[in-house]
C-alpha cells in the first residue's frame, strides 16, 4: 500500500476579487493534512462519505477503475471549511500513484479539481502541489513565492458549510448594485495583496495583519461574511493578533488570523463560537 499526504491552504487575501482581475495571495496550511492510502490488492473504501463520490471521478479520470481499487483517507484537515480539501485529496492521491514532480502535481491535480469546482483558478492546486505561498492573477496563472519564516498563523473553523455558489452570487449581485464603489474597492483590493506580497516577503507581519484586516472589511461590504465570523476575527483581533479576516468564499467556513509568538488564541477562539482552532 502506497502512502500520499497534502496540506491544506488558506487564501490570505483576495478572495472574490480575483474573480475581477484583481490578484490573491495564498499560503500552505501545512498544520493539516489528508493522508491518501491506496493499492490493488482488494477493493475496500475507508473513507469519509463526503469524499466517495468525488475520490472515485477522481479514479476514473486517472483511469482507474474504483472497484478494483482499495483507498483510505485519513488526517485531520477540516473538511467543507475553505481550506482546501478537494485540493489536498487530489494531491494526496497522486502523490499516491507516485507522482513527486510539483509541475507535474499542479497540472494534474488542476484537471482533478475540475471535477468538484468545474473551472477552478488554480490558486489551491498550485498551494498545495508547491507547499509554499502563491502569487496569482486570474488569466496570468501563479507566481509561487519563497517559503517565509515567522509566520504564524491561526485558523478557526465554524463548522457552517458556506455556500460558494452563493457566496459568489452574493458579491456579484452587490457589484451591479454599486458599480463605481465596486471598482473603488478591487482597486483597493489589489493594493492591499500587493502590499502584502511585500509584507509576507520581507517579514512586516504587523503591517501584512492590517491589510488582512482591512481585506476582512471588504468583503464584509460584499455580503459574502456571517455574524459569527465578524466575531471571531473581531475577538482575535481584541486577543492581540496583528490582524484576521475570513478565508474562502465566506458565508460559514473559517478565518485566519496573524498573531506574534507567544499570543495565544486557541480558548478565546473557542469561547467566541469557533468549531475548532488550528495551531500555527
Amino acid at each position: 500500500m502506497s502512502l500520499g499526504r497534502a496540506s491544506g491552504k488558506a487564501i490570505l487575501l483576495g478572495e472574490h476579487f480575483v474573480v475581477y482581475g484583481a490578484p490573491a495571495l495564498a499560503v500552505p496550511l501545512k498544520a493539516r493534512c489528508v493522508e491518501v492510502e491506496l493499492d490493488f490488492a482488494s477493493p475496500d473504501w475507508d473513507v469519509p462519505e463526503l469524499c466517495r463520490p468525488l475520490l472515485e471521478k477522481m479514479l476514473l479520470l486517472l483511469g482507474l477503475k474504483p472497484t478494483e481499487t482499495s483507498l483510505r483517507v485519513s488526517g485531520d484537515l477540516p473538511l467543507g471549511q475553505g481550506l482546501g480539501g478537494s485540493a489536498a485529496l487530489a494531491v494526496a492521491l497522486l502523490r499516491s500513484l507516485g507522482y513527486t514532480d510539483e509541475r507535474e502535481l499542479q497540472e494534474r491535480a488542476h484537471a482533478l479539481e475540475r471535477l468538484s469546482h468545474g473551472e477552478p483558478s488554480g490558486i489551491d492546486d498550485t498551494v498545495v502541489s508547491w507547499e509554499r505561498p502563491v502569487y496569482f492573477i486570474k488569466g496570468q496563472g501563479a507566481q509561487v513565492l519563497a517559503p517565509c519564516d515567522g509566520f504564524r498563523l491561526w485558523v478557526a473553523t465554524t463548522g457552517d458549510k458556506g455556500s460558494t455558489k452563493e457566496a459568489v452570487a452574493n458579491a456579484a449581485r452587490w457589484r451591479r448594485k454599486n458599480p463605481i464603489d465596486f471598482h473603488t474597492m478591487n482597486e483597493r483590493a489589489t493594493e492591499l495583496v500587493d502590499g502584502a506580497r511585500i509584507d509576507l516577503e520581507s517579514g512586516a507581519f504587523e503591517e501584512l495583519g492590517d491589510k488582512m484586516s482591512e481585506n476582512h472589511g471588504l468583503l464584509r461590504q460584499l455580503g459574502v461574511s456571517t455574524p459569527t465570523l465578524d466575531r471571531l476575527v473581531s475577538r482575535a483581533i481584541d486577543a492581540g493578533a496583528w490582524g484576521a479576516k475570513l478565508t474562502g468564499a465566506g458565508l460559514g467556513g473559517a478565518i485566519i488570523a496573524l498573531a506574534p509568538e507567544g499570543c495565544d488564541l486557541s480558548n478565546v477562539l473557542l469561547e467566541s463560537g469557533a468549531q475548532e482552532v488550528i495551531a500555527p
